[in-house]
């Protein structure tokens, strides 16, 4: 089914052709009108898919049944595939007549990113149908036409080919509507036979219901199915509030508008009912309301601000600028009066319109100006009005962190074509930064598969702030080269609006015109930032703007002499291990089947187990471990203040450099609450050093009842004792609860070795051999580096509850000889002596330990014993001294070892270990070290200072 161009594509393959004077290799190379033909309808045919599975979304969610669920993850799978083949036609087509290199992506498999295939559901799907059997040949032939170099031969069938699979499309498509008519229909009972049901709800139920999403044809697209990104639904509630009258109908893909003014209208108290255009001039103007409705340019050129022509009240002042310069204003009241504004007598149009000091909406044509203007006019320091609601043009193809300010006038004094005006406007990035230098805007969404953002003044925003903070946190957030929450949610916008809908890759040529591989090596966020930003700089030259403003520099690209964006730029992998998981539906039922991750239910989150990381748990991050008849992680907790982040950050750092970069092991980091962006600055600063996975400890500082009823002993736990509730906690946590977290137990039948240090510990020399192995092959239980001495106001009373525990089990006094550790503990050579402890303790701050003995009895009665005290709330009974008994009383000597081939280093204590015989250990500065400025380092004795 072949599709008109409409009456809107005269402008628009005007602008296409215009593209001789600034692409000349792609305009001399392509037969454009051909390919306009055939991006149209699959557009077209994108644009419907899409609709459909958006319309039974909606549908399907109102009924709210589990069957009608699975129904819909089986239609998003049916339009996946015709999504695909979409895909190759525009692949081979574009490819045969301008260039692989301009059309066709590098394969994916160079991606280092594992995704797993999605399960299919057992229903017949229409694919399965009739119309699965027209497309077979279709696709074998796209197969074996996109496996070879293009010939010149393939050109005159190209058109032919085309129709033939865009009626296949079709008729496919109608196959899918008519099997998904009735989406209940035995369902449910064949998934009952078949199985996997519960893993496909759990994808629908934390991916977006009814979003066509691009497939992951090349490595950049891997995060439109890791990350759960999903355009804002529509909510209809409070329409009325604001609409005083009849209104031109809302374009395609606009319906959320009327919505979102709603909301801000009940944060702000109302409405003002009064708008802000920035257009060009009337003589040069071909946008409207709609846009253009059909065609390459479907969703370009729509002036928001001229659907509210039609409404009653709505009073809508227009700027008029041309080559970004201001030229004319004028004002239409809300009467439907318009009149022109004498610029000299009022200069400052903002001045006239209005006495409040927000309008509704603020929209911009990329005909007009870009974000330089609205820098200088609308969101400067001394601006007077500012908008609620600001729909503003973006060049979609430079994603976050790039920012991209193009020089307007220079550029479209050379090249006036309508389509290029996209090339000149800013990034999102820069023109997120031109709204918050100043004032406080939140980005809302980028318009799924248009060049349009959407941002809401903060105090208006709907919803909750896309960023988790905690209010006692310290982190620095004046580092401005960090990737922080805020930078994430601007990736994930874009992500979601452009890279991510499928509708991106037809429109205007944008991508094609600048060259697909190209492209996407400067999205790909496995790629390096020098090689990204040597893209991008070779493709600002392409377009002609090269003389941007930017948060990068080229200098000679030519000869990749370039300086990339001054901040770290998480991969993948990186955004998923620092990404808090929403706790939804059957997810937790599904983490808790495959065993790859657990909820929690008061938190509303969930967590992935090392090492699987994804919404679903599903994505592998391996890293360069090898297998082993173990499993084994390093583990330790942290808080949330800045100094202890850092000191941690640095220390990992170390251990890479000096043990895990030969081993890979991963880094467990618990913590009782931990904000994004403390995340997010530990995921960067042991960016390549170290996989962190972080765990939230659940109700850690949570007192028991018996000490919240009673005041003289709550009084105590608050008042009595120098360190904090918090340090308690943990300590109280580490001694007992930590082994019986799942994501250290043992499973598959193999025992789990956990590595602790404390934040401020780190490693004074080099570590070459693996003492997990070390551990294992020796049948060891519990390792320690050294012993040392408590101090008797954090131990009060704990020898007497210690002899009353071994003497209620007939372990006290000891018979025959005592263990190791408990002659090391109580300084004694034989049960005949005299026995009183003086303090002397292992001191745990680094422990290596096999959980499933510790998680078992009889440590775990021990520990529930020293539990029922409380006097590790009240006393400050410290883990250590809990974790010296349990092992002296019940482990035996064969499988305690104190591990003298570890080197180790925290606070006063130093140790070189025995794999640096011959050093010793030493102070160096080191002023990266926030807390202290120095740190150990085991040198040669004939090389110490």
């Amino acid at each position: 089914m072949q599709l008109a161009l409409g009456p809107s594509a005269p402008t628009l393959l005007w602008g296409v052709l215009a593209l001789g004077s600034v692409l000349p290799a792609f305009a001399q190379l392509c037969n454009i009108n051909l390919l306009a033909t055939v991006y149209q309808d699959l557009l077209a045919f994108v644009k419907d898919l899409s609709a459909w599975l958006a319309a039974s979304a909606a549908k399907l969610q109102r009924l709210g049944s589990t069957t009608g669920h699975l129904a819909l993850y089986a239609q998003s799978q049916d339009a996946t595939s015709l999504l695909e083949v979409s895909d190759s036609l525009r692949h081979y087509v574009c490819s045969v007549h301008c260039g692989e290199a301009y059309c066709s992506p590098q394969s994916s498999e160079a991606s280092r990113l594992e995704l797993p295939p999605r399960p299919r559901p057992p229903t017949a799907l229409p694919l399965a149908a009739p119309a699965s059997k027209a497309l077979a040949p279709a696709l074998a032939r796209l197969r074996r036409l996109g496996g070879r170099e293009p010939e010149a031969s393939d050109k005159a069938g190209t058109g032919a080919l085309a129709q033939a699979v865009l009626d296949l499309l079709h008729a496919g498509l109608r196959a899918a509507k008519g099997s998904w008519m009735l989406p209940h229909r035995g369902a449910l009972a064949e998934l009952l036979e078949q199985g996997g049901g519960l893993q496909q709800l759990a994808i629908v139920e934390t991916h977006s219901l009814g979003v066509l999403v691009q497939p992951w044809s090349a490595s950049p697209f891997a995060v439109c199915h890791a990350l759960p990104l999903g355009r804002p639904t529509s909510r209809r509630q409070g329409r009325a509030y604001f609409v005083r009258g009849p209104s031109v109908p809302a374009p395609e893909g606009f319906d959320w508008l009327d919505d979102l003014l709603a909301e801000v209208a009940v944060r702000s108290g109302g409405l003002s009912s009064s708008i802000l255009a920035i257009r060009p001039p009337a003589r040069n103007e071909n946008e409207t309301c709609q846009g253009l409705v059909s065609g390459l340019g479907a969703g370009l050129f729509t002036d928001m601000s001229r659907c509210f022509e039609g409404r009653l009240g709505w009073s809508i002042a227009a700027q008029e600028l041309e080559e970004g310069y201001l030229t004319g204003s004028s004002l239409r009241s809300g009467d439907g009066v318009e009149r022109s504004l004498d610029l000299q007598e009022t200069p400052r149009v903002e001045q006239h319109i209005i006495d409040e000091p927000f309008v509704d909406l603020l929209t911009m044509s990329p005909l007009a100006g870009n974000c330089y203007y609205l820098e200088r006019r609308w969101f400067s320091k001394g601006s007077q009005v500012l908008p609620r609601v600001a729909i503003l043009p973006i060049n979609p193809l430079v994603p976050p962190p790039f920012a991209v300010q193009p020089n307007f006038t220079s550029f479209i004094r050379r090249e006036p074509s309508p389509l290029m005006s996209f090339f000149t406007q800013c990034s999102l990035m820069a023109t997120h930064q031109v709204l918050n230098k100043f004032h406080k805007y939140r980005l809302s969404h980028v318009i799924r598969g248009a060049p349009y953002a959407v941002w809401v003044h903060e105090s208006f925003a709907p919803g909750e702030p896309p960023c988790d903070s905690n209010p006692d946190a310290e982190v620095d957030t004046t580092k401005r080269e960090g990737w922080d929450c805020a930078v994430q949610h601007l990736f994930e916008a874009w992500a979601d609006g452009w890279l991510c809908a499928p509708e991106a890759r037809y429109l205007g040529f944008f991508e094609a015109v600048t060259g697909i591989r190209m492209w996407l090596e400067m999205v790909d966020q496995s790629v390096s930032m020098e090689v990204r930003t040597l893209r991008l700089c070779e493709i600002l030259d392409i377009w002609h703007v090269s003389d941007s403003k930017t948060n990068f520099e080229c200098r000679n690209f030519a000869e990749e002499k370039i300086v990339p964006p001054a901040l770290h730029v998480p991969s993948l992998l990186e955004q998923l291990a620092a990404r808090r998981q929403p706790d939804r539906g059957a997810l937790a039922s599904q983490l808790r089947r495959v065993v790859r991750g657990r909820c929690l239910a008061g938190a509303a989150i969930c967590e992935c187990f090392p090492p699987w990381r994804g919404a679903l748990c599903d994505i592998p991050d391996r890293g360069s471990q090898r297998s082993a008849p173990f499993a084994a992680s390093i583990i330790t907790i942290v808080p949330d203040k800045s100094k202890y982040l850092r000191e941690l950050a640095a220390n990992l750092r170390i251990f890479w450099e000096r043990f895990n970069s030969r081993f890979d092991y991963p880094v467990l980091i618990f913590h009782d609450g931990l904000s994004s962006d403390a995340r997010r600055t530990l995921v960067r600063e042991t960016s390549g050093a170290c996989r962190l996975w972080f765990f939230l400890l659940e109700d850690l500082e949570q007192l028991p009842g018996s000490i919240l009823e009673d005041d003289q002993l709550l009084s105590r736990v608050q008042k009595g004792v120098h360190k904090s509730i918090g340090y308690r906690a943990q300590a109280r946590w580490k001694a007992g609860g930590m082994f019986h977290h799942p994501a250290i137990a043992s499973a598959e039948g193999r025992p789990h070795y956990v590595w602790w240090h404390d934040y401020d510990s780190y490693l004074p020399a080099d570590l070459p051999q693996d003492p997990f192995a070390y551990m294992h092959e020796r049948s060891l239980v519990f390792g320690y580096t050294h012993w040392g001495t408590d101090a008797r106001a954090a131990s009060q009373g704990f020898w007497e509850y210690m002899q009353l525990y071994v003497a209620e089990h007939g372990l006290w006094p000891p018979r025959g000889t005592p263990s190791r550790v408990l002659v090391e503990m109580l300084n004694v050579s034989s049960a005949s002596e005299a026995l009183m402890w003086d303090g002397q303790v292992i001191m745990n701050d680094c422990e290596i330990l096999r959980t499933d003995w510790f998680a078992a009895a009889p440590y775990q009665q021990w520990v529930q014993f020293v539990e029922d005290s409380k006097k590790m709330w009240t006393h400050r009974w410290g883990d250590h001294i809990v974790r010296t008994v349990g092992v002296a009383i019940h482990l035996e000597d064969t499988r305690v070892e104190q591990m003298h081939l570890l080197p180790y280093a925290h606070q006063d204590v130093c140790l070189c270990g025995s794999s640096s015989e011959g050093h010793s250990c030493e102070r160096v500065d080191d002023p990266s070290r926030p807390l202290k400025g120095w740190r150990w380092q085991c040198v040669a004795e004939g090389k110490k200072k």
